[in-house]
């Protein structure tokens, strides 16, 4: 019960704090990749602070609260067997930063069924002869968590 009130605070209080666009990419083969772009709009270490750089759980392989803040947490979102994960930070001149992840896959079950998947409710269905992908996006999950 205190693991999701606490979820629930730091996602209401702290939503001003960065900014998240997600591309995803998926060939015909069933191969793609994810690109997570986040300005963080305070510095890492206010966040780090926080206690948002490690799984509500505490356990090493929890992803933390969405979206990730550094390579090391990308990678629990998208773990090394199925994926290809780089990062690349910059500094920015207002204190914050820019981090661009880029998660490559060569199975699309792989994803559906991976942490990040699981994060966003991640389907993929086949509807009027057109392939269509469906995630949950924005407060809905924190709506579910409460």
């Amino acid at each position: 019960m205190n693991t999701r009130l606490l979820a629930a605070l730091l996602t209401v209080g702290l939503c001003g704090c960065f900014n998240t666009k997600d591309e995803f990419t998926l060939n015909a083969d069933g191969s793609g990749s994810v690109r997570l772009e986040t300005r963080l709009l305070v510095p890492s270490e206010t966040l780090s602070t926080l206690g948002l750089g490690v799984g509500i759980s505490g356990g090493e392989d929890t992803p933390s609260i969405y979206p990730p803040t550094s390579q090391a947490e990308a990678k629990r979102y998208f773990p090394a067997k199925d994926f290809t994960v780089t990062a690349k930070q910059e500094a920015g001149n207002d204190g914050g930063s820019l981090l661009v992840i880029t998660a490559a896959f060569k199975d699309v079950n792989a994803l559906l069924a991976s942490p990040y998947g699981k994060a966003h409710g991640l389907t993929l269905k086949i509807e009027n002869g057109a392939l269509r992908l469906q995630a949950v996006m924005g407060i809905e999950p924190a709506a579910r968590l409460a």
